[in-house]
């Protein structure tokens, strides 16, 4: 800065001489010398007017390195900010990842864990998008990057916190899970005894179940031929049966349950097929496991816990009864209770 006030102070000197020359040949007068008296010969002059272009000229050196050296350095340090901003972008997007996969799956454990709640992430939702405005804009100087890198603290800090809640919360499962695991095998061992009565207990009922079906007795099936008087007289054969008559007697069972009761029989003919026409008063039946069965006649009786003797007998019809093998079966809610075979010739 000395330099140049010096050159243009000889800058000032030499136009000053300039000025007096001028006027000198303009008047023809002889120029009052500027300098207290001290008069400036032509070779003086010419002298400082050499050193005046000289000086200017490094002046114009001096200020173009200058000038070059500013650009350089600026040129630099816009390359350093745009570095340190890129870098400084890379270290947001890690913790943002980080961000977003912690908040996941603190989400997805608040799904599937009661009690486990997110703390409201507003606040560094606001702060990201002021960051991701600043990442937009160009870096203008170091106190831009100072708040950058500031804000950029402020969200590792509040995204930390998101961090350690995660962490909390899975400590908090662990111990969930390990509690749960021990009731779990507390549990177990009470349920295997719950099972093991329950077993009974549904063993116990089939046992009881099964004492208070009425088991038909002293069943006896035979083919009836009905005599001109009325009266009927049995037959094995089968061209002369015109019904078929199937007795057996219901026991005596304090087990059961007194009121009204029916057993459904199925007859089967020799080809295996049920003997059944529903205006006859066939029909079905549903068993213990569920099927519909076809029944050829039913018993509906009043059970007084006595033995009780019952007659059911099946037309032929105007069909003729077939020679072979017959099966009575008897039914009674559901359970096959008892079957028998008799045979016509």
């Amino acid at each position: 800065m000395k330099i140049v006030l010096a050159l243009l102070k000889l800058y000032l000197i030499n136009k000053n001489i300039k000025k007096t020359q001028m006027s000198t040949e303009t008047t023809g007068t002889k120029p009052t010398p500027p300098n207290k008296g001290i008069e400036i010969k032509g070779d003086e002059a010419k002298g400082n007017k050499k050193s005046f272009y000289i000086g200017l000229i490094l002046l114009l050196i001096l200020l173009n390195g200058f000038f070059g050296w500013q650009h350089y350095k600026s040129s630099k340090e816009a390359e350093q900010l745009t570095a340190e901003k890129a870098q400084l972008k890379k270290e947001f997007d890690v913790m943002d990842a980080e961000f977003k996969s912690n908040l996941l799956e603190l989400d997805s454990l608040s799904s599937a864990y009661d009690g486990l709640k997110i703390a409201s992430s507003d606040e560094i939702e606001s702060l990201k998008k002021e960051i991701e405005g600043l990442m937009k804009k160009s870096a203008k100087s170091k106190n831009d990057l100072r708040y950058l890198r500031k804000q950029l603290q402020k969200y590792k800090d509040e995204s930390g916190k998101v961090s350690e809640e995660l962490k909390a919360a899975k400590e908090r499962i662990a111990e969930l899970e390990f509690a749960n695991d021990s009731l779990s095998t507390d549990l177990t061992v009470t349920l295997e005894e719950k099972n093991r009565l329950l077993d009974e207990r549904i063993m116990l009922d089939q046992k009881i179940q099964l004492g208070s079906l009425l088991r038909p007795e002293s069943v006896n099936a035979t083919g009836v031929r009905i005599k001109g008087n009325g009266s009927e007289s049995t037959t094995t054969k089968a061209k002369k049966s015109q019904k078929l008559k199937v007795c057996f007697t219901v026991p005596e069972n304090d087990v059961a349950d007194a009121g009204n009761k029916t057993i459904f029989m199925r007859l089967l003919n020799p080809g295996g097929s049920t003997i059944a026409v529903e205006s006859q008063g066939s029909g079905v039946f549903t068993t213990k496991d569920g099927e519909q069965m076809q029944y050829t006649m039913k018993a509906d009786f009043e059970y007084n816990n006595q033995a009780q003797k019952k007659c059911l007998y099946w037309s032929a019809g105007t069909t003729q009864f077939s020679s072979g093998e017959y099966t009575a079966m008897f039914y009674q809610d559901g359970k096959l209770m008892k079957q028998h075979v008799f045979v016509l010739n």
